[in-house]
């Protein structure tokens, strides 16, 4: 896979690597971009989730297409476009695609709203019938993306499950706090606990999880809000949210193991927002690769739902 990023790398000065630091660089083009602004994958956490260690861009006129690496045994060159932005980011990407035919290295387009299939089969792209891995059908993907409202998280219109849950954590006074970098230790340590339960789980990879939550730490990234959820003065959870224009996307949250405990911390999140930034009006909640994550989030009663999809050249 290295001699396919070499190769694109000497023949075409367009393709280059990317990190961190290019936050400014992504909002930049994100303002160029006629797209839903509260689809989740348009913010600067989430490329650098997506990516992981592999990030790439490709230039085109006034627009840019991140993309990344996947190793798979069957299949060693396969490059997964994460989001592609500016005035002619369609164009952006029929342009990345026309290289890598021509370079023999597949190709695979997340994010794409199936709403936009139609134009996207024109261009000769199917949906994806393989697995993505043997976690989930197409990533976060494989279930729909959810919007939530902030009156609906404000006034509690959840059902009655849900209220009975909150009421008996908020006995508990679990305090919401912008994040101390003092805890990093035990962050870092939670992080670990979550990516082997769900590896015991059969949810994902230790080392999959681990390596899509480093942006946590990363000091580089400036647009972000950092909490740490405490209960009788130890930390139980961290959360990690982006603010942009009148959106709250909320990129990580990982606590200690017991039951319900993330339900109520995630709404915590959410009103720590409501209560502290005046100007959010919607949160934008990732798509799934499971039903039971799916259910937890539909259960905050989301206003939309954005199916996305996996595209690939046929």
């Amino acid at each position: 896979m290295n001699d396919v990023t070499k190769l694109l790398k000497k023949n075409y000065i367009n393709i280059s690597k990317f990190s961190s630091k290019d936050e400014e660089e992504f909002y930049k083009f994100l303002k160029k971009s006629d797209i839903n602004n509260k689809a989740f994958e348009n913010n600067w956490p989430y490329i650098l989730q997506a990516t992981r260690n592999r990030h790439y861009k490709f230039y085109y006129r006034d627009s840019i297409v991140f993309f990344t690496l996947r190793f798979k045994k069957s299949n060693k060159n396969f490059i997964v476009v994460v989001n592609f932005l500016g005035k002619e980011r369609n164009e952006a990407v029929l342009e990345l695609c026309n290289i890598l035919k021509k370079n023999n290295i597949n190709v695979l387009i997340k994010n794409i709203d199936k709403k936009e299939i139609y134009f996207w089969k024109k261009q000769g792209f199917i949906e994806s019938i393989k697995p993505w891995s043997r976690y989930s059908f197409r990533d976060d993907n494989t279930f729909p993306q959810h919007i939530l409202s902030r009156d609906i998280i404000k006034l509690r219109t959840f059902s009655r499950g849900y209220m009975r849950l909150f009421r008996k954590f908020e006995k508990e006074n679990i305090i919401t706090e912008s994040y101390k970098t003092k805890n990093d230790f035990l962050t870092n340590e939670l992080l670990h606990k979550n990516a082997n339960f769900l590896y015991a789980k059969g949810v994902d990879k230790k080392e999959e999880v681990i390596g899509a939550h480093l942006f946590f730490f990363d000091n580089n990234v400036k647009n972000k809000i950092r909490l740490q959820h405490i209960r009788n003065k130890k930390l139980i959870g961290v959360s990690y949210l982006t603010l942009i224009n009148d959106v709250a996307f909320g990129n990580a949250l990982f606590c200690k193991k017991e039951k319900d405990i993330m339900k109520y911390l995630a709404y915590e999140g959410m009103m720590y927002v409501i209560n502290n930034y005046q100007k959010i009006k919607f949160f934008s909640i990732q798509g799934s690769e499971n039903k039971g994550q799916n259910f937890f989030k539909k259960r905050f009663n989301p206003i939309i739902s954005i199916e996305k999809t996996h595209l690939i050249l046929s």
